[in-house]
């Protein structure tokens, strides 16, 4: 399941030619589902998209030197699908 949904996201970013982002980023998954799952159910896919993301050339690298946070919100909705945000890294150490 694991490197069809990998390779799922690779060639959506491929096909719509999402160019590559440099440093260090934030994410915001919005998740839409049409089911009841726990939250934590549905967030699971992270890992599937940021694989496909890397081998897209999209992100560099998904550990801690290129993801800043990670936030998700999860919608009610009538059919299965997440977008996700990608914003330059604001956080601000002080």
């Amino acid at each position: 399941m694991k490197k069809k949904c990998t390779e799922q996201v690779k060639e959506q970013c491929l096909s719509q030619q999402i160019e590559s982002v440099k440093g260090k980023v934030d994410l915001l998954f919005e998740w839409h589902s049409s089911t009841r799952h726990d939250p934590d159910n549905v967030a699971f896919a992270k890992k599937f998209i940021l694989d496909g993301l890397q081998l897209a050339g999209v992100l560099e690298n998904d550990n801690r030197k290129f993801i800043g946070t990670m936030a998700d919100e999860i919608i009610t909705d009538t059919e299965n699908y997440v977008i996700l945000h990608i914003s330059e890294c604001m956080s601000i150490f002080l």
